[in-house]
């Protein structure tokens, strides 16, 4: 009985060190940092923006179809004449999809709320946390770390975050 018990924990140590552990399952993160910049490709001569898809975990740019992108939140550069001002959140569709919670940390925010949500153009502020409903109906939130905006030297306005963000999977509002 005693050798048994050893050769299934021998077994067991050995699956967890090939890689068959939750680390390397596949499965989607939830929890992460990334950078996110007002850039957009023009393959095709169609504008895609640089966006955040939040089931994939990653920065991509949209869909050539934007209003049917599951790319959940981009950002535009907020300008006067060709000057630019700030930065906002933006997403291409009529979906309310994101809540701004305020001067708290990512932590702060322990549940996504049912409600005020809104689907237009929202000013960016470093150091709030925004909860987001994503394009699947799931629930993330991100702080915004850093951010700038600016011209560049030929003059066309540029903007860029780094935020942290959590991701819900499950449709639920807690994290």
């Amino acid at each position: 009985m005693k050798k048994c018990t050893v050769l299934v924990l021998l077994v067991l140590v050995v699956l967890y060190l090939t890689g068959c552990g939750d680390e390397n399952s596949g499965e989607t993160p939830t929890v992460g940092i990334d950078t996110l910049t007002s850039d957009s490709d023009w393959t095709g001569g169609v504008e895609r923006p640089q966006g955040f898809d939040f089931s994939e975990a990653r920065v991509r740019y949209a869909d050539i179809n934007l209003f049917e992108s599951t790319i959940d939140l981009s950002i535009d550069v907020l300008t006067a004449g060709n000057v630019a001002t700030g930065a906002a959140f933006t997403l291409y569709g009529d979906r309310p999809f994101i809540r701004d919670m305020g001067l708290v940390s990512l932590e702060d925010v322990s549940e996504a709320p049912e409600s005020g949500y809104v689907s237009y153009l929202i000013n960016m502020v470093a150091g709030h946390t925004y909860c987001v409903v994503t394009a699947e109906g799931n629930y993330a939130k991100l702080f915004i770390m850093d951010m700038d905006w600016g011209n560049y030297e030929g003059g066309i306005p540029y903007a860029w975050i780094k935020f942290q963000w959590q991701f819900q999977p499950d449709g639920g509002r807690v994290f």
